[in-house]
């Protein structure tokens, strides 16, 4: 650490021109050492002729009102007059003194006059307890939250996510093939609703990824995908089923020891929510507000999930309405290499979403093609280079060739 004091010393009537004072101290700590001063520098007690002398002894051409106070003092507001009354002092000395260390430093000047003898009288001594605090670490963010189990992890800043996507159909082995490239940090793996899937088949998954020394994301679903047991569309608008889904999940992940949980708000297969976010009506502002009201309602009483996707889209303000409960907002909309598109991107996001094919052809839409393994984490890494991440997200058929690819790029 390092710290500087200012030490300041109105000097008194009773001094000469050519007096002078030296600065002694305690180096922190214990008595002040008079031996060797904290400097050589001989502070002059008349600087610039300023000084008093008594009315007497200072004529007004060397003490005159212009020289004293603007040459020493900025303004009335820095020396006032009760602090530099006519019989006290009329000039000031400013002394810096940087400091190394902590300490208890104890300071005091001894006054000299011009041929080098000390007056008579003992210095005043000045304490000043310089004490800091640790270095403050870097910013830190929350890494997970519980609230149920009262856990809390605070994390430092770290190298940009990259997290792999393992969907409930895809094979094991291209997964293995990923976690030996060494280059993830997180992998999601996936498994509908709880209505209509369980977790078994994942134990090995889970596994693998726990080895390799990577966070383990458990996601679901939002909406069940065939079974609708008790749901019914108005529940698009309950903070209620917003609230259970999200106890359930944080519950199958705390038994599954997953270091995270994620939710994707996309409906898929038969369900009623594709009313709402995926169908021919889209809802009014009105609606739009009660949902706005049971999200954010939910989110106060039970907290966030740590990460969700879609983040958002463009012609459904509804996704980003619901990307809300989620503290990590992992964005679907730049999956293809599409720069126009992303100007059109104005919802909050926090990881950037890639789709990766071993081609970059697309040929629905050629303007727009894949991504490479190369362009996602090299080539056109700038795209979301000060973000929190990327998500390296593929299907299950092109899935072992990208892993192939990645691993072909670790090496």
């Amino acid at each position: 650490m390092s710290a500087v004091v200012t030490i300041e010393l109105v000097v008194p009537a009773g001094y000469s021109p050519g007096d002078y004072a030296m600065l002694f101290g305690n180096g922190g700590s214990g008595s002040i050492d008079w031996e060797s001063p904290v400097t050589e520098q001989k502070y002059d007690l008349f600087p610039n002729g300023a000084g008093i002398y008594g009315w007497g002894r200072a004529p007004w051409g060397r003490h005159r009102w212009g020289r004293a106070h603007s040459m020493r003092t900025p303004g009335w507001a820095r020396l006032p007059w009760g602090r530099h009354p006519w019989g006290h002092g009329s000039a000031v000395l400013d002394i810096p003194v940087e400091l190394d260390s902590c300490g208890d430093y104890t300071f005091a000047l001894a006054c000299y006059d011009a041929a080098g003898n000390q007056h008579e009288g003992e210095p005043g001594e000045l304490t000043v307890n310089v004490h800091t605090g640790a270095p403050a670490p870097a910013a830190l963010s929350m890494d997970y939250y519980n609230p149920n189990m009262g856990r809390l992890v605070l994390a430092a800043p770290a190298d940009p996510w990259r997290i792999w996507y393992h969907g409930m159909y895809y094979s094991n082995a291209p997964l293995y093939t990923a976690l030996s490239s060494g280059l993830l940090s997180h992998v999601v793996i996936a498994r509908g609703h709880r209505n209509d899937f369980t977790w078994d088949g994942a134990a090995n998954a889970i596994a693998a990824v726990k080895a390799a020394g990577v966070k383990f994301i458990a996601a679901r679903c939002l909406w069940p995908l065939y079974d609708m047991g008790d749901c019914e569309l108005a529940d698009f608008f309950r903070r209620d089923y917003y609230i259970q889904e999200i106890e359930a999940l944080r519950a199958e992940a705390l038994e599954l020891g997953a270091d995270y949980c994620a939710l994707d708000n996309e409906p898929y297969a038969d369900s009623i929510f594709k009313y709402y976010l995926s169908g021919s009506y889209y809802p009014t502002d009105a609606e739009h507000a009660q949902l706005d009201a049971a999200i954010t309602a939910a989110a106060a009483a039970v907290g966030k999930v740590d990460f969700i996707y879609h983040a958002g889209a463009i012609t459904r303000d509804a996704f980003r309405i619901i990307a809300q409960l989620g503290r990590n907002r992992i964005v679907e909309q730049t999956y293809w290499y599409d720069p126009p598109r992303y100007s059109t991107i104005t919802y909050p996001w926090d990881i950037f979403g890639v789709f990766l094919n071993t081609t970059r052809t697309r040929e629905e839409k050629p303007e727009a093609p894949y991504f490479l393994v190369s362009d996602a984490l090299d080539d056109l890494a700038a795209l979301w280079t000060g973000e929190k991440g990327v998500f390296l997200y593929t299907t299950a058929a092109l899935y072992a060739d990208v892993a192939d690819a990645l691993l072909e790029h670790a090496t």
